[in-house]
């Protein structure tokens, strides 16, 4: 069964790379145009990861990460932000990565494969969580990029 990706960001052009880059890689992705639509695709379906933009219209991205966070304490979580210099990941509750645009596609996938496998391999939650961004950072670089 192939994983899902929320994907939520204003822009049609990001949403349509993005969309094309993940679907390439097997995913199946939900996409979402603004934070209302995005919170209504992650309750309407299941969702393995969420690719959320931090300046989202109507809910703004960091309600709406804090909401799936909330609701999904699991669910690995990428905020990918066109601001430089942006708070570390750390300090978000839920979110393992916090990626600058432009988002360099490959980069990206690395870092969503690592989170994927760290998840699918534990079901000990958050404690496990934390520690995935050791090993992302091993096989894919920095996390913040």
């Amino acid at each position: 069964m192939n994983k899902t990706i929320l994907l939520a960001d204003h822009d049609p052009a990001v949403r349509r790379m993005l969309c094309r880059v993940l679907a390439g890689e097997n995913y199946d992705v939900l996409s979402a145009r603004d934070g209302q639509e995005a919170l209504e695709l992650f309750r309407s379906d299941r969702v393995d990861l969420a690719l959320v933009e931090a300046g989202l219209p109507l809910e703004s991205g960091r309600e709406t990460f804090e909401r799936l966070s909330t609701e999904n304490p699991t669910l690995p979580l990428i905020i990918l932000t066109a601001q430089p210099h942006q708070i570390a990941p750390s300090l978000v509750p839920g979110v393992r990565v916090l990626m600058e645009k432009p988002v360099d596609p490959a980069w990206l996938l690395c870092v969503i494969r690592g989170l994927l496998h760290e998840r699918s391999e534990t079901s000990l939650g958050r404690e496990v969580n934390e520690s995935v961004s050791h090993g992302v950072s091993e096989s894919c670089g920095p996390l913040t990029h």
